[in-house]
């Protein structure tokens, strides 16, 4: 995707405080109408001063995920045949300083919506998702891996796997792989801490005794080297689990075990989230380390099996389209759950 069509899309998207996107098949509108919010962390007014793009040198890494989220709603309701009936979507960018989401429910400016769709999370998830209940309309959580807490709603739809199911693959690729090693879940106080830890801890006891010895190390988010060492053994390797979402949390812990690897062979299997941490992947601040996303261990197996397909819908898309998709595209088709 070249850099002047993504530069083109955050223009587009900058000068609309909401951008109205259509599917139909002609060009006389008909009825009935289906009215879609389409919710993003678009961040338009932080990389906009008075209407002027902020990163001449390059776009930042922070407003990727998003814009290439809002890029594919926009591809799949271009390509979507709609027959008789007529799609109005609409894009809200989440981190608006006007508009944010509670703005917009009290000023009733969603409420002749029929569909949420999201790639929000946190206070926005909930907010949507309580706004959904209240009015009765499907919310499509289309990237967040956690139902945030949120029960008895049943407007809430999670498409991508759940923080169970991202357990449960973990699990099954640290028996497979690393039976013999030492096994670590490093931690912080929280919440979805608590989950993960809860999952893995079912798993790994189906009758109440440990199939793997698992020792659960408990840190702060700035992630001691020191105290992570003592935890340590130097004569084996280590496989430690981040139960974390929290991305000052991964960084943190990523560089700590990153200083210890010379001497503490150190295998760092992060959560779903990280694959859109930037500090994890750059090339200057990456890990110097063995490091396993959760994209890698969900779709190994499945990319091996479908890469002649992803091939025949990536050519499609280049020779319809005259690009190539982004890389989180991509990623989406491999996986069966996206």
């Amino acid at each position: 995707m070249g850099k002047k069509i993504i530069l083109g899309i955050i223009f587009m998207l900058a000068f609309f405080s909401t951008v109205t996107l259509y599917a139909q098949n002609d060009s006389v509108l008909k009825a009935p109408v289906y009215k879609v919010g389409i919710f993003a962390p678009l961040y338009l007014d932080s990389v906009f001063t008075k209407n002027t793009f902020r990163y001449r040198q390059s776009l930042p890494r922070f407003i990727m995920p998003a814009v290439e989220f809002v890029q594919g709603a926009m591809i799949a309701l271009d390509s979507l045949q709609a027959g008789e009936e007529f799609i109005d979507a609409a894009i809200y960018d989440t981190k608006s300083f006007t508009e944010k989401v509670p703005d917009l429910i009290r000023n009733k400016k969603l409420d002749s919506l029929q569909l949420i769709i999201g790639s929000v999370k946190d206070e926005e998830y909930k907010q949507l998702a309580d706004f959904a209940l209240q009015r009765n309309i499907p919310f499509i959580s289309a990237t967040y891996p956690n139902v945030g807490g949120i029960t008895g709603n049943p407007f809430l739809v999670v498409m991508n796997s759940t923080l169970k199911s991202h357990c449960d693959a973990i699990y099954s690729y640290i028996l497979q792989n690393h039976g013999t090693d030492k096994i670590y879940i490093a931690r912080q106080k929280g919440f979805q801490e608590d989950m993960v830890v809860s999952y893995l801890k079912q798993i790994n006891e189906p009758d109440g005794k440990p199939l793997l010895p698992i020792e659960i190390i408990h840190v702060d988010k700035n992630v001691s080297t020191a105290f992570l060492k003592t935890k340590l053994d130097s004569n084996s390797k280590s496989i430690i689990i981040a139960a974390s979402l929290d991305e000052t949390f991964a960084g943190n812990i990523a560089k700590s075990c990153s200083d210890l690897n010379k001497t503490y062979p150190i295998t760092l299997i992060g959560m779903p989230t990280w694959d859109n941490f930037g500090a994890l992947f750059n090339k200057k601040t990456s890990p110097t380390f063995p490091f396993i996303s959760q994209h890698h261990i969900i779709t190994k197996s499945w990319m091996h099996s479908a890469n002649h397909l992803m091939q025949h819908i990536l050519k499609n898309i280049k020779a319809s389209r005259g690009i190539w998709p982004l890389k989180d595209m991509k990623l989406c088709i491999y996986s069966p759950n996206c």
